[in-house]
């Protein structure tokens, strides 16, 4: 079977949709929208709740001594008002 010359030539351009310009285009608007996407879960606290639940479960854990009797009614409260002002 014979493949004529423009049958070839065909086949081997680039002339698809992403090979172009807007390829390239496309790309780097995604890679901007997901920094501006990660930029925003930042700003808006999503990561910065970790540290409030982390306090939560010190004066949990606070609790818990003093119910096992591992720390005093006066310890506790001592604690407790270090915690507070953290």
């Amino acid at each position: 079977m014979m493949f004529t010359r423009g049958a070839m030539a065909h086949y081997g351009s680039c002339t698809g949709f992403f090979h172009g310009g807007i390829g390239i285009f496309l790309g780097i608007a995604l890679l901007i929208t997901a920094t501006a996407f990660v930029v925003y879960l930042v700003k808006r606290g999503k990561f910065n709740n970790l540290n409030e639940s982390g306090s939560e479960s010190a004066s949990d854990a606070l609790k818990m001594r003093l119910v096992q009797g591992e720390i005093s009614e006066e310890e506790y409260m001592q604690k407790k008002e270090i915690l507070s002002k953290k």
